[in-house]
């Protein structure tokens, strides 16, 4: 063998026996991390989505969910939202010598947070947010964690103080401690802490420390004021001229808007929400706060002119002003903001006309105006917002005609509320073919007329209310083939003559809640009628899903009305009251076994009170002012759930059944029926007049028959209709962003709403 070939030989056979041991080192320290994650995974009470972390894996530890590792080792964990439940006393941090970042966020993780994790020595991001945790956080869980620089345990129920040695860990540039429950006072410690870019905090037992100026690298600031002392913005927040995100909330938070936040010229996201803050929004703060693309002050008290300045902010994007004491005209700059997506400035003390400059704003989505003090007609120029989802003009003085231009908003409207104004004249034909239509409220106006054909264009309906209006025809029975109408409310029209009986096999095949309330129906109601109402006969009370939450319509009940606003779709009602039906009940009423409310209340039915027993859900039931006859059936007592009854003003006969939930009413449920007898009426019964039996089994309790004490509907706090639109456009937003985080903590931590991303 020639010399330089032997002289390779020998170098690599040097290089190979040199890098084995270190070959070996890798196929060791990977092993020993997939054993403790191994480990650590069978102590979970819950870890169905690990299946990937698997004994026949363990070579193969880089495809496994949430581990990211490269050529020599783990690196990251990476699990948010994964659903795993329990504690961290068990995961091995010593396993683990360099990993950089732990994110277990968005888990059902608790118990106290283990000291060990300060053996991740190279740790640079740290997220337990949004978990279970609890106790104090040790000052030894930072003892060795000097590269860490993001460090989040938002969301949690921490407590005791915060750790002071936060300050010695000079790389930290995020912290997240917002919604735990801290106590005493906030150490003032983040003024120590000059390179700091993200601050999340819940302000505990005392004012907002001007401290905070001096952060000067701070970018990003959410503070939820949560003190039993008032707290006011100090000037000093002024002085964070690098803040590109400022969010505020808390009732604590009073007084006005310091001057010197004139400064925050690089602010592109404001949200000061459910605050006592007030006085007015100088002109001075919108003409230095010209990159905004989110401005939100909802639920505060401020108060005087929207200024005109406002058409200064051409990269807005979203503009929220709900639920304020703004007063004036809404300015005509508002038309420069064309890039608007979102508007809302409703509730509050707004006049004058809807400016026909909104009509420049053709990326608008979303549009509310509702509850003010609006007057005139809606502007032609309407029609030229194309892109518009949501258009809620309801709860102001409006008057007019409707233009036919809202027919060119586009087939991509989903929601219009014209509830509580004063439009009169006919429907106009604004429902094109393919219209995408979900919620149609035009409530309390004075349209007349017929409802338009248009409307069957309309195959994504669910919500129908013209209630409150003079529209005169018969029942449209032509809107029994809309496949989604969950909720039609004619109440309070010139509707009239008999119910005809369908010819459709399907009719109304998703409806749940009918209200025909004070018109002029007359004649017997068809047993066909309520037999085709399928959805209500079928409803599972654990039905899930959206809810009619943006429904403005209202019900009948208990002898109140009661707005439709948190309805959940399995609430099914029928009311029927003041017509001038005749006939016998319809004994099919008897199979709508998911009913909650039935009002047939001044009408002329006669006959007997149908069987109701298989109605175990039903809450009020009001037959008063009719022509019945006959006793009080005694299956009536077996409707626990009953908590409104009005038999009054029949001719019922007999003794009132004194057993079950009968018990709970008192003597208006029964009077105006003279031949009743027995408590709670005065009209004792005769000693040979017979007690109605109830069938009870041996072996009932007498708990079955639990007295309920008001009305026992759930209710949600977001719902369907707008919550949804308002979802969408959020939804762009933070597609749009590249740091959408700020929109997502904000929400869950505001409104208790959970969300899957994440905070960085």
């Amino acid at each position: 063998m020639e010399p330089f070939k032997k002289a390779f030989v020998f170098l690599l056979h040097t290089f190979l026996l040199s890098s084995l041991p270190f070959a070996l080192n890798i196929v060791s320290s990977k092993k020993t991390e997939a054993e403790a994650l191994l480990r650590w995974k069978n102590t979970l009470s819950s870890h169905d989505s690990l299946d990937s972390w698997a004994l026949n894996n363990i070579t193969n530890l880089c495809s496994w969910k949430g581990v990211v590792c490269n050529t020599v080792s783990l690196y990251e964990i990476y699990l948010p939202g994964a659903g795993l439940n329990d504690t961290l006393d068990q995961l091995d941090f010593s396993s683990f010598p360099n990993l950089t970042s732990l994110k277990l966020c968005w888990n059902h993780f608790h118990g106290l947070i283990p000291y060990q994790i300060s053996d991740l020595r190279n740790l640079t991001y740290l997220d337990l947010s949004f978990n279970s945790f609890t106790g104090e956080i040790p000052d030894s869980l930072f003892t060795n964690l000097g590269k860490l620089k993001y460090l989040n345990l938002t969301g949690n129920s921490f407590q005791g103080s915060l750790p002071s040695i936060l300050t010695k860990l000079t790389k930290l540039k995020g912290i997240g401690l917002a919604s735990n429950n801290f106590s005493g006072l906030i150490p003032d410690i983040f003024g120590l802490m000059p390179n700091l870019e993200i601050l999340e905090l819940t302000s505990f037992e005392e004012k907002i420390p001007s401290s905070l100026g001096k952060l000067e690298n701070l970018q990003y600031l959410g503070l939820l004021i949560d003190s039993p002392l008032n707290s006011t913005i100090p000037s000093e927040l002024g002085l964070c001229t690098n803040l590109t995100q400022l969010i505020l909330s808390g009732r604590s938070l009073t007084g006005s808007l310091p001057l010197s936040l004139t400064n925050l010229t690089k602010l592109s996201v404001l949200l000061i929400v459910d605050s006592n803050l007030c006085g007015h929004i100088l002109p001075y703060f919108l003409t230095n706060w010209t990159q905004l693309t989110v401005l939100m002050l909802k639920n505060n008290s401020f108060f005087g002119e929207i200024p005109s300045e406002i058409g200064l902010l051409i990269n807005l994007n979203f503009l929220n002003l709900n639920d304020n004491r703004f007063s004036g005209y809404i300015p005509q700059t508002i038309g420069t903001l064309q890039n608007l997506l979102y508007l809302d400035l409703s509730v509050n003390l707004l006049s004058g006309q809807i400016p026909p400059t909104i009509g420049n704003l053709t990326e608008l989505m979303f549009m509310d105006i509702s509850s003010n003090h609006l007057t005139g007609m809606i502007s032609p120029e309407i029609g030229h917002l194309k892109s518009l989802m949501a258009l809620d003009l309801s709860m102001n003085q409006l008057s007019g005609q409707l233009p036919k231009n809202v027919s060119k908003l586009g087939k991509g409207l989903r929601v219009l509320n014209l509830k509580n104004n004063n439009f009169h004249g006919i429907i106009p034909k604004i429902f094109p073919k393919g219209c995408e239509l979900q919620y149609l409220d035009l409530y309390g106006n004075q349209f007349s007329g017929t409802l338009p054909l248009s409307l069957v264009n309309c195959r994504m309906l669910e919500v129908l209310d013209i209630g409150n209006n003079t529209i005169s025809s018969p029942f449209p029975f032509w809107m029994e083939t809309l496949p989604e109408l969950r909720v039609l409310v004619l109440k309070s029209n010139r509707f009239h003559s008999i119910i005809p009986i369908s010819k459709v096999k399907l009719s109304f095949p998703k409806l749940r809640i009918l209200d025909m309330s004070h018109n002029e129906f007359n004649g017997v109601l068809p047993i066909e009628f309520l037999d085709k109402f399928k959805a209500m006969m079928n409803v599972s009370e654990n039905e899930t899903g959206a809810e009619y939450s943006e429904v403005l319509s209202t019900v009948l009940l208990k002898g109140f009305e009661y707005g439709l606003r948190s309805i959940q779709r399995a609430y099914t009602s029928i009311d029927l009251s003041n017509n001038k039906f005749q006939g016998k009940i319809p004994s099919s009423i008897g199979k709508f076994k998911g009913l909650h409310a039935l009002n047939l209340a001044y009408n002329n039915f006669t006959g007997h009170i149908p069987s109701l027993e298989k109605l175990n859900f039903l809450e009020s039931l009001d037959l008063r002012s009719n022509q019945l006859v006959g006793d009080i059936p005694w299956q009536l007592t077996k409707l626990t759930s009953l908590s409104f009854l009005n038999l009054s003003y029949n001719h019922l006969v007999g003794s009132i059944p004194e057993q079950g939930q009968l018990l709970t009413f008192d003597s208006s449920s029964y009077i105006g029926n003279p031949e009743l007898c027995g408590l709670p009426l005065t009209n004792m019964c005769r000693n040979d007049e017979p007690q109605p039996k109830l069938l009870v089994s041996t072996t009932q309790k007498d708990d079955d028959f639990n007295i309920l004490d008001g009305f026992t509907w759930q209710v949600v706090l977001m719902g369907y209709g707008c919550g949804m639109l308002f979802g969408m456009v959020a939804g762009y937003l933070i597609f749009k962003y590249e740091k959408p985080e700020w929109f997502i903590e904000f929400v869950y931590q505001v409104y208790k709403i959970k969300d899957g991303r994440r905070w960085r």
